[in-house]
């Protein structure tokens, strides 16, 4: 069987990195779209250049049989749209033209964050969105991405996938005491554990869906090889209260006292100066998040794709 050859944009993110190694390990030819003058990753063929750049582009998919598009924006202390909408909504629409009526199937990755919260109900495929009035630009910007899909998609074979908050399994390994309290603290509040902040903050009841990045980029695959065109699909792990997992993340880091005192409190200080808008805005949206269900269900990415994630049934945590 010949070779497939696949592009991949965003592919030095934290999903894209692993997407490549899974898409190399299966056998297909690579070929990665970066604005990076030295990026290297062994047997595959890299293209420089800009997501916005519709020649360059247009070149990067040639030949391809598959497109999958990762390459977003999404920086938080960012407030203004125009970036959001640049990257994650102009540079896909024109992605989107180059592939009207051509074979080449696209596997546009957005986000679960466009839901809106049902509390207690799971979350499907066919739930209401967010509204249109929000100004969290990146969930504003996906969800405009999403609706250009939906006004092209019978024009084009792609599919649409929405991870639910990813996970790095590896890096629980590397968040320890053993490396002293000042890089727990650092690595709690900066990102390496996944959601650390939201969830110390804000409604400790409500329900989170993680999900595993190793499994969010078989599910990728699974996705181009299996979708139906113009469905979508939620690629999810497993729902967990936010008290819960926080409790199992303390664990986990050899934390013998809780951290989400010290960080409720800080909150609280940065909390007034959000309503001032400007460059402090992305501390509202922190709040929103911070109160938002994201119970998720996979059922249909399980019947339709073969889904099924390793890390479903317990938590990181139970594993290690």
């Amino acid at each position: 069987m010949k070779q497939k050859t696949v592009g991949v944009t965003g592919a030095t993110g934290n999903i894209g990195k692993f997407l490549v190694r899974e898409l190399l390990s299966q056998g297909y030819r690579v070929r990665i779209l970066t604005r990076q003058d030295n990026y290297r990753m062994s047997q595959t063929q890299v293209f420089k250049g800009d997501i916005g750049d519709t020649e360059k582009v247009r070149k990067f998919i040639e030949g391809c049989a598959i497109v999958f598009h990762l390459a977003v924006y999404q920086n938080i202390f960012d407030n203004s749209p125009e970036r959001f909408f640049r990257v994650n909504v102009g540079a896909t629409e024109e992605l989107m033209k180059l592939m009207v009526n051509k074979n080449t199937r696209l596997v546009l990755v957005s986000t679960a964050a466009i839901f809106k919260d049902r509390g207690d109900e799971s979350v499907m495929e066919d739930s209401e969105r967010i509204e249109e009035d929000g100004n969290n630009w990146y969930e504003q910007s996906k969800l405009k991405q999403y609706r250009s899909w939906m006004a092209c998609k019978k024009k084009i074979n792609s599919v649409v996938v929405y991870p639910t908050i990813v996970i790095d399994s590896a890096q629980f390994y590397r968040v320890t005491l053993g490396r002293g309290m000042a890089e727990v603290v650092k690595r709690w509040c900066g990102g390496a554990i996944p959601g650390g902040i939201m969830l110390s903050i804000g409604d400790q009841n409500r329900t989170v869906n993680f999900v595993e990045v190793r499994d969010v980029a078989r599910g990728l695959i699974l996705a181009a090889e299996k979708g139906q065109c113009g469905e979508d699909y939620i690629l999810g792990g497993f729902n967990i209260e936010a008290r819960d997992y926080r409790e199992r993340a303390y664990m986990m880091t050899g934390l013998k006292k809780p951290l989400n005192w010290l960080v409720s409190m800080a909150y609280s200080c940065l909390k007034p100066f959000g309503q001032m808008g400007g460059k402090l805005n992305f501390i509202k949206n922190i709040e929103a998040a911070s109160r938002k269900n994201m119970k998720f269900k996979i059922e249909k990415s399980r019947t339709q794709l073969g889904y099924k994630p390793e890390w479903a049934i317990n938590p990181i945590f139970d594993r290690m």
